[in-house]
């Protein structure tokens, strides 16, 4: 389940008054927002903006009224463009439902709309930067007030005075999860990391063209830094935001403990015969 909060709008309201939708299907609306996934390439396995649900599902959360009402509002909210689902034929249970107009994000922060009626297949969903968004659910309820035509406007005018948004980097998602699972594996958990790791990747590779620095090249020194033993850089946690302020340093392998140094700093115990060979080179015995 998402984590967090999913942005609503209150055009919603108007819906409600206006005898488009009544409260409780919105509030059922609202549920299955709020578990579907909205984080694109996000933990979650299923596709973003889609959730699984069913009237017998939502009927245990909401007995005061029968499993038939609970059906025939998902038929409502489909015919009104609200909802998509998709079934399979002769399946029972719950069936894959897209949130049309959901939404979602990225895991750099970019916002974009779910498009239902581009989508065809559940598995992949469409969706659309917002301020590129095209009807993918129809107005109902008749025509809206003038108070909302002006809103909208508005809304068109501010759109267009912004700049239009550069594309995420195609390295960002590949290399983010590999830094993540790697991390994981060495330290047994998952990283605590923080806006300021996620914004050191995305400024690093700003400045940093992908034929400067290629994908390959970005996870052969991340494996050099996990691999370093030097004192100070093990200090650091292996954490990104580090990684990414001093990435060049780590360049021609992993940063390892000076000698007689342990992956500490601590003195390292030698073994009889490489204490025998220092102390001969000492004295001029040996070279």
């Amino acid at each position: 389940m998402s984590a967090g909060f999913y942005k609503r709008r209150r055009g919603v309201v108007e819906h409600i008054e206006n005898g488009t939708i009544d409260l409780l299907e919105d509030g059922i609306h609202d549920y299955l927002s709020l578990k579907a996934n909205l984080v694109i390439d996000g933990p979650r396995s299923i596709p973003v903006g889609v959730c699984f649900t069913s009237a017998p599902a939502l009927h245990g959360h909401c007995p005061r009224v029968s499993e038939r009402t609970i059906q025939r509002i998902l038929q409502h909210l489909e015919s009104i463009g609200w909802i998509k689902t998709f079934k399979i034929p002769g399946r029972r249970g719950n069936y894959p439902t897209l949130l049309c107009r959901a939404s979602v994000h990225d895991l750099s922060g970019n916002e974009y709309r779910i498009n239902g009626a581009k989508t065809i297949d559940w598995r992949r969903p469409v969706y659309e930067p917002v301020g590129e968004v095209s009807g993918s659910c129809p107005e109902t309820g008749g025509t809206l007030s003038g108070y909302r035509e002006e809103r909208e406007e508005s809304r068109e005018k501010k759109q267009a005075r912004r700049p239009t948004p550069a594309p995420a980097d195609s390295r960002f998602q590949p290399f983010f999860e590999f830094a993540f699972r790697s991390f994981t594996v060495k330290h047994g958990r998952k990283p605590l990391w923080q806006g300021k790791d996620r914004n050191g990747l995305k400024n690093l590779l700003k400045n940093q063209s992908a034929e400067s620095l290629p994908l390959e090249r970005l996870k052969t020194n991340w494996r050099n830094f996990l691999e370093s033993t030097e004192a100070f850089t093990v200090k650091q946690g292996d954490t990104l935001a580090y990684f990414c302020l001093s990435i060049d340093k780590f360049s021609d392998g992993p940063i390892l403990a000076g000698p007689g140094k342990g992956i500490n700093g601590t003195p390292q115990k030698l073994s009889g015969d490489t204490l025998t060979v220092a102390n001969l080179r000492a004295a001029g015995f040996v070279q």
